[in-house]
């Protein structure tokens, strides 16, 4: 007899079964440490496949002879609806557990030791472990505080019919009663529409036939609907909404629009189709639309028919012909109107976004009472985390997210606002009155019972449970109504501010769209959207003089800065509030219509008549009372021991008139001035964030800058030729068109400083198809550069360097390519063919590469073989990495190298000129009398040092503890949090700093799933880096090439694989090393040594070789390789010694070593470890043994030099007004 979980007996109860591989648990309460299964994740049950839903662990209550005990099942999968538990023998013999059948005595589970773990039922023709009747409550088990993220799931939401009608946007009675067999985590009863008032009124309609345009059944993504809906202007401008309607799914894609020009349409489309093909493969063969793209926008259908794409248009004004964009469009708008209840009608682009939301997850009767988010997406939407529109939320704060304000114990910890969308499964959209913010959060509690009603008294409510200092804030940019004045006359705007993240609700500017074109302007925010990073403060200390001073040249500006970020707006305290709110009379309700956007085009302004039988003047009194409380009675600061409040502030710091008008031209002006003094100088960690693209510049404060910038860089591509411009219409059809963009990047120099803005006009190589062409472009390896430096130490070599300007665009392109024109720069009707390689094709650095290989050849240069970025002739090397490029020869040869310098300027535009000083962010330092150089990256290790928490600096690098793999499931955030700081960390550890390569190699193991102990390991060698940051790699002061090598045996106790280490010294300096983990597993010392021996030996030869590919010679021809290992120095020259080993890769390096070794190319010396270089390399060494090791390495502190270096940036008169202005300030 078979039954369902509903009617089975043991349904609540543990069975033991035999076949099962796995636990098998169908009540997700019963689940401790649950994660999420991944996509796909199934077993068999007989021949069904059941999906699971996740993994945990399960306590199972067991009787013993001694009385319940509890046994915790780990990695239990999670089956929803499955018809009872199941406990898998399997899993248990595994634990030395077995099941005792003997007929004398009770059936059990037995331990190893034969100890009795569980007496066994029979009930039902089942051995039953636990027995709980069915008619237990399943939400009897221990409850328990969940955690939900993006790993694990919430519990399946039971509630009433009306509510689910509510939470999923007004669906129809039969909708909801489907919608348990079509979503995960849904228990409801379906109502009928007329029940619900909101239904009745916004589902009105008129009955239209509409017979299916086809009877077959289409692919998905084949037949697309087009259709249009305009709304009133929304609070970012749009005004028209495109649906995109799948017909063979149902689902539903939304993009907003500023206008309805066939510009507009044009470039949404193409979006649309970018995005359809890049993320679901979908190439549309049909689309239908109205009789308005035959009509009325003849440039649309031309687009269209461009594509290949078959129109299929409805009669002149019969729309219901239109019947799956219409009809879609009809159900968006009803849900639309249902969900919208007394919101304010401006937020109709909020509404309707979560009308398709939620209309993508509702279950159709034309998909079989499946939701088009199934029929696409082939799984059952997840529908736990959705709530009732409209209802009340309260936020977590800011202040109680991060801790700030402990003290505070009875501050509220929430904002009261209200739920207006969802942004993923656990971050919603909520928008906060008292704010005037839309913010997006995961810290949220809901109220459905409540929803906004637009009253006066509901918002005061809200208001009355924020905190003073949290209202003061809010409070602080609105200008209280004088009370004498007309209110008739007052017509200030309202605005809403939008946030998408909640800690950077006070730290918003707004934008101005007047000089952009609006056909980019399209919006569709079917994933969440990363917010905009606020600009930085640009405050006091980020103007410094020469010395490092801080000044106060900026604390005029910095008032307007900050009133940058609030928008630069001020609106009265009545329109503030009645903004939000519909004013219920007393003899009966009336709500008041909302007027157009008023102001800019990113803010949100609502306006109402503010007239006394709008607002009680008593009411308004008490509310002009409670602000002033609130906002101007706090003491903000001391003068002279003496409190000041902020009304006295306000009254002291007035705001100009002209402020108010042109805020961000006033800053703009400041911010000129002083960029023009040349004793005022901006550090890079105050500047505003760069643009992010060209519309961005209106509303940047060194947008001017940046549009300079702009020109400076087309002009140069025009002298260049880069490109050909060509109609539109004369471009081949199947010819993909790529876009491009702006890339903005402040230019600083080499302490930090700004000097001046970039704009750089890139490609977008991403979107051209893969052609199975080589694309590859070699650049200078780090050994290499070290290499060459230690050869310009040791023979006191010149280096000058030299920047190719726009690099890429001196290689001609090989291939047909055509792209759109500049953003902000574009002409209708025209693109570009280009003719250059521009930056972001695929094949530019290669092109650029063959194109200066093949210059310098013509030059009379040889390439090296074993370094494809280095060239030498008669004595002078040039080398170059990208666009970087620099020449090193001796004195002697100083004239014929200019002669060189000066034939390549003729091809091609360099700057410089100079003494190499920075390369690849490497500070190069010389003491040519001496003979040296160093290497040093205190500036990088200054930038990634920020990635630390603050933490005691240490000593070493890394502590003696073996680091062990993580027993939990890090979060997306902790693994790419983890491996920044690791990317981090390496560039430093490969180029100059080897004293922390074997802890960077140690914590790289850990990249898939780090845990809180490898975050801390990595920040411990952040920390080390940054108090240690000045030192820096020596080069020189030596003759000799010098290799060590060594292994630390077995030292990884998770899989016993050994660590080896090489390093190599060219004329006293450390050019090479590398510490890593060996591949396989060895059985012995030597043989670790052994595979240790021949990394080191294989390296050497080839550093050997590009010696003598630079013609270097050595006073021997020999390399010598140091081993604290005399058997596996004694395996190597001796004659009849030979290695036992079962490896065969361990013996084949056996061989080859004694074959070099015999040859004369290697030999191989015995070092005590404490003298090997290489020791360190293998192993976490503490206190003196690493201070003795950085010596070795050649590691050295340089603080004098980088203090020193910093004079000579000054010229005479700016080191005479340096030294006048220290002596001033020392009262000299």
């Amino acid at each position: 007899m078979s039954f369902s979980i509903s009617k089975y007996p043991l349904c609540n109860s543990a069975i033991l079964d035999t076949g099962s591989t796995v636990h098998i648990f169908n009540q997700i309460s019963r689940f401790n440490n649950f994660r999420a299964a991944r996509d796909g994740d199934f077993l068999w049950a007989g021949d069904n496949k059941v999906p699971i839903e996740g993994f945990g662990d399960v306590d199972v209550e067991v009787t013993g002879p001694s009385g319940s005990s509890i046994l915790r099942l780990y990695d239990a999968a999670f089956c929803d609806n499955f018809a009872c538990n199941l406990i898998s023998f399997n899993e248990l013999s595994k634990l030395g557990i077995w099941l005792d059948t003997d007929p004398n005595r009770h059936m059990s589970l037995r331990r190893s030791d034969r100890s009795v773990l569980a007496l066994i039922k029979q009930k039902h023709g089942q051995l039953v472990v636990e027995d709980i009747d069915e008619e237990f409550s399943r939400h009897s088990f221990l409850t328990r505080r969940n955690k939900f993220n993006s790993y694990t799931k919430r519990k399946p939401q039971r509630a009433t019919a009306d509510i689910w009608h509510l939470r999923l946007g007004h669906p129809g009675p039969q909708a909801l009663e489907h919608l348990v067999n079509a979503s995960q985590g849904v228990r409801i009863k379906g109502i009928p529409t007329h029940k619900c008032d909101l239904c009745a009124t916004a589902k009105a309609k008129r009955q239209i036939r509409r017979a299916p345009r086809e009877t077959d059944v289409l692919e998905p993504g084949e037949r697309l609907a087009l259709d249009f809906h305009d709304f009133e202007s929304d609070y970012e401008g749009y005004k028209s909404l495109l649906l995109v309607t799948d017909r063979s799914s149902g689902f539903s894609w939304d993009y907003y629009l500023p206008d309805r020009t066939a510009t507009t349409i044009n470039c949404t489309l193409t979006q649309v189709f970018d995005y359809l093909l890049y993320q679901y493969g979908f190439k549309p063969r049909v689309i239908e639309c109205d009789n308005e793209f035959v009509d009325q926008k003849p440039a649309v259908k031309d687009f269209l028919e461009r594509k290949n794409l078959k129109l299929e248009p409805s009669a002149p004004y019969t729309q219901a012909q239109n019947g799956g964009a219409e009809r879609s469009g009809g159900v968006i708008k009803e849900k639309a109107r249902a969900m919208r209840g007394n919101l304010p009608a401006q937020l109709w682009s909020e509404i309707v976004k979560t009308a398709v939301y939620l209309n993508n997850r509702t279950p159709k009767y034309r998909l079989r009472w499946k939701s088009p988010y199934e029929r696409l997406y082939k799984r059952k939407p997840a529908q736990e985390h959705l709530r009732v529109y409209g209802c009340k939320a309260f936020a977590m704060t800011p202040a109680a997210q991060k801790k700030t304000n402990r003290l505070k114990k009875l501050d509220p910890r929430a904002w009261i606002g209200y739920l207006i969308g969802y942004t993923s499964s656990n971050v919603y959209r909520v928008w906060i009155p008292s704010l005037n913010r839309i913010i997006s959060t995961r810290d949220v509690i809901f109220d459905e019972d409540q929803v906004f009603d637009g009253t006066l008294e509901t918002l005061i409510l809200d208001v009355k449970e924020a905190d003073l200092d949290e209202l003061a804030q809010t409070l602080q940019r609105i200008s209280l109504p004088n009370s004498t004045s007309n209110q008739g006359s007052q017509q200030d705007s309202n605005y809403f501010e939008i946030d998408s993240d909640a800690h950077n609700v006070d730290n918003l500017t707004g934008t101005d769209e007047a000089d952009v074109p609006k056909y980019v302007e399209a919006r569709f925010e079917l994933l969440p959207t990363p917010p905009q990073t606020p600009p930085a403060a640009l405050l006091a200390a980020s103007i410094r003089e020469p010395g490092g001073g801080e000044t106060d040249h900026l604390s005029s500006l910095q008032g307007e800065w900050k009133f940058l970020e609030s928008g630069g707006q001020e609106a009265t305290a009545s329109s503030d509030l009645e903004g939000f709110i519909q004013q219920r009379q007393p003899g009966g309700s009336e709500s008041h219509d909302l007027t157009s956007l008023q102001g800019e085009p990113s803010s949100f302004a609502v306006h109402f008549p503010t007239s006394r039988s709008v607002m009680d003047p008593k009411k308004h009194k008490v509310w002009q009372a409670a602000f002033n409380a609130g906002r101007l009675g706090n003491t903000v600061l001391q003068v002279n021991g003496r409190a000041l409040d902020r009304a006295k502030e306000q009254r002291l710091l007035q705001v100009p008139k002209e402020r108010l008008e042109r805020p961000l031209e006033a800053a703009r002006e400041k911010l000129a001035k002083l960029l023009k003094d040349p004793k005022q100088r901006i550090h890079r960690s105050v500047l505003p964030p760069l643009p992010s693209r060209h519309r961005d510049l209106d509303d940047h404060l060194l947008g001017q800058y940046f549009k300079e910038a702009e020109g400076e860089h087309l002009k140069s591509h025009r002298e260049m030729g880069s490109w050909l411009e060509v109609k539109s219409k004369d471009v081949p059809r199947k010819i993909t068109i790529l876009d491009c963009m702006w890339v903005y990047v402040y230019k600083f120099d080499k302490h930090g400083y700004f000097k001046n803005c970039k704009a750089r006009l890139v490609v977008r190589g991403d979107q051209q198809a893969r052609s199975g062409q080589s694309t590859y472009a070699a650049t200078l390896a780090g050994r290499s550069f070290r290499t060459l430096m230690a050869i310009s130490a040791r023979f006191d070599l010149e280096l000058i360097q030299y920047d190719a300007v726009n690099a890429f665009v001196n290689a001609q392109l090989d291939e047909e390519v055509y792209m759109k024109m500049p953003p902000g720069h574009r002409r209708q009707g025209y693109l570009l063919r280009l003719v250059k390689a521009l930056y972001g094709l695929r094949k530019s650095p290669l092109l650029w590469h063959r194109e200066l290989t093949a210059t310098l050849k013509r030059m009379g240069f040889n390439s090296v073989p074993h370094e494809p970025c280095c060239l030498t002739l008669d004595g002078i090397i040039v080398f170059f990495y990208v666009d970087d490029i620099v020449f090193a020869y001796n004195q002697k040869n100083a004239a014929k190298a200019k002669n060189l310098e000066a034939q390549l300027q003729t091809r091609y535009k360099l700057t410089g000129g100079k003494d190499l000083q920075w390369f690849l962010g490497i500070e190069i330092l010389r003491d040519r009398e001496q003979l040296l150089i160093w290497l040093s990256q205190s500036s990088y290790i200054e930038k990634i040092g920020k990635l630390a928490s603050t933490t005691r600096p240490p000593m070493t690098p890394m502590s003696a503890i073996e680091l062990l793999p993580y027993a939990g499931n890090a979060t997306n955030t902790e693994v790419h949090s983890y491996q920044v700081k690791v990317g981090s960390l390496l560039y430093a550890a490969v180029i100059t700093r080897p004293d922390v390569s074997f802890a960077v190699s140690r914590l790289a193991q850990f990249n898939s799933n780090p845990g809180p102990e490898h975050h801390k390991a990595a920040d411990r060698v952040l920390q080390y880096l940054v108090s240690t940051s000045t030192l820096a790699l020596q080069l020189g002061g030596g003759d000799d090439f010098e290799v060590a090598s060594d292994a630390s045996y077995a030292d990884n106790s998770i899989d016993r694989k050994s660590s080896q280490a090489y390093a190599m010294k060219l004329f006293g300096g450390l050019i090479g090393w590398r510490a890593n983990k060996q591949d396989t597993v060895t059985t012995s010392t030597t043989e670790a040594e052994l595979l240790a021996l021949s990394q080191a030996a294989k390296e050497s030869i080839f550093v050997s070789r590009l010696l003598e590919d630079l013609a270097v010679k050595l006073d021997s021809s020999q390399i010598t390789i140091q081993c604290d290992n005399r058997q596996t120095i004694r395996l190597m020259t001796e004659e009849i010694a030979s290695l036992k080993t079962k490896l065969r890769h361990v013996d084949v390096h056996n061989h080859w070593l004694r074959q070099e070794v015999q040859k004369g190319t290697i030999k191989v010396t015995y070092r005590p470890s404490t003298e090997l270089v290489a020791d360190g390399l293998t192993k976490a060494l503490q206190g003196s043994k690493f201070v003795e090791f950085t010596r070795q390495l050649g590691l050295h502190n340089i603080t004098a030099q980088l203090n020193a270096r910093e004079l000579p940036e000054f010229d005479e008169e700016e080191l005479h007004d340096y030294i006048q202005t220290k002596l001033e300030d020392l009262g000299l």
